[in-house]
């Protein structure tokens, strides 16, 4: 369980990840970077055995709300890489500086591990559709070169 005492660290990293202040994170505020502060906060401490109710009571809110926050965590996760990329930061940061125990800390590391590998197959991947582009220019330039021979060649014999 995340220590309770933790809490407005959690809080702040978050903001700050997100580019807000604590204020607006513990606020009303429905800009959309502002909701998925919060929403990564609800997240990570149902993650780590918070109770809904528990979570929406530090926020002023209701455990529904905590519900459709997570809820929305799980979507954006799986569809928006920034937010992705932020929360999983998020979790590297709260294993790294606080007591969580040492499974969820594997599980933060393997996490930056696995973003990296993606970045490194993607490195590959784009790497691979250069050499494919720069090969089909060689040809397309190849081919135009030898349009240009043909059409002086036609120019001679017209003359």
């Amino acid at each position: 369980m995340f220590p309770e005492n933790k809490f407005e660290y959690l809080v702040e990293e978050a903001a700050k990840l997100n580019k807000t202040n604590v204020k607006n994170v513990m606020s009303s505020n429905r800009q959309r970077f502002i909701v998925e502060a919060r929403n990564m906060i609800y997240a990570f401490l149902l993650e780590n055995h918070w109770g809904c109710t528990k979570i929406g009571r530090s926020f002023g809110k209701n455990h529904a709300s905590v519900i459709h926050g997570s809820r929305n965590h799980e979507i954006d996760y799986k569809t928006l890489d920034y937010y992705m990329r932020t929360y999983d930061k998020l979790v590297l940061k709260m294993a790294e500086d606080t007591d969580m125990d040492e499974v969820i800390k594997l599980r933060a590391k393997q996490k930056a591990k696995n973003e990296l590998e993606n970045l490194q197959n993607e490195n590959a991947r784009l790497k691979e559709k250069i050499y494919d582009l720069k090969e089909k220019t060689r040809k397309v330039l190849q081919a135009h070169n030898h349009t240009n021979t043909l059409t002086q060649k036609l120019h001679i014999l017209c003359s």
